[in-house]
């Protein structure tokens, strides 16, 4: 079935309103949609990150090790950096949101037993950032078992 006429026209009539930002401050936000946390950016493209990187896969691999032992141990690097990150961002979460029920309930008796709940939004925060912890664990375990297996040749 083929789309009519009028339904054509009255799309390209909406399409020609929907021009997305005018305004540099609104194109600048508009590019930066995306961006929550942080814990879905590749490591390479932050020089301190990079850095960091670079030394813990050093003190991985060990500083007589050949060109694959080195490549592995800086992705295994990498991996356990975006490891921490999640887990730090994690925590933040869960200490933000006990804080928030602290102030909602202060010193009255036990907090946890009096049916205080975590928000909404704070559980679908937690399992999003989850998401990430369980990709960067099942991306340590391989390499560091790489790792262990023994020295790679080139």
């Amino acid at each position: 079935m083929m789309t009519s006429l009028k339904k054509i026209e009255a799309n390209r009539r909406n399409a020609s309103r929907s021009t997305g930002p005018r305004t540099a401050e609104g194109k600048t936000r508009a590019s930066r949609n995306a961006v929550k946390h942080g814990l879905a950016s590749i490591g390479s493209t932050d020089p301190e990150m990079a850095h960091e990187v670079e030394a813990l896969a050093c003190a991985i691999a060990g500083e007589d090790s050949n060109g694959n032992r080195q490549a592995v141990a800086r992705e295994a690097a990498a991996a356990w950096i975006a490891l921490q990150r999640a887990k730090a961002v994690q925590a933040a979460l869960l200490d933000r949101e006990i804080a928030v029920m602290e102030r909602a309930c202060p010193a009255e008796g036990n907090r946890y037993t009096q049916g205080m709940r975590i928000s909404n939004e704070a559980v679908k925060q937690a399992a999003a950032v989850d998401r990430y912890i369980r990709r960067a664990q099942s991306r340590c375990r391989p390499l560091f078992k790489l790792l262990e297996e023994g020295p790679a040749t080139d």
